[in-house]
């Protein structure tokens, strides 16, 4: 149990909040101009492709977004998420195996 939580805790340290910024904001209402998931996931999304953006405008090259709710999360060709995913260098990943 305590080497459980020992990488729980490793984990949190790595993470950080990203706030509902007016881009964040704006980022979500850009992939959503008509509201089609429930608003928290819309701006989870709107929130990770912000900070991905960011990341990648840094130099980041290797960004994962790791997801099992593959039908609201997940690029397909009936959502903005592929090309949104792609302008950011950002790579879907519905487990959380990440190469």
């Amino acid at each position: 149990m305590a080497a459980v939580e020992a990488r729980v805790n490793g984990a949190v340290a790595k993470m950080s909040v990203i706030p509902p910024s007016p881009g964040v904001v704006a980022t979500t209402m850009a992939l959503y101009p008509v509201k089609s998931l429930p608003p928290f996931d819309e701006m989870v999304l709107g929130a990770v492709l912000f900070r991905a953006q960011e990341l990648f405008n840094n130099g980041e090259r290797v960004l994962y977004f790791c997801n099992a709710n593959i039908r609201d999360f997940g690029p397909t060709s009936g959502n903005a998420l592929g090309a949104a995913d792609a302008a950011c260098g950002l790579q879907y990943l519905s487990d959380f195996k990440v190469p």
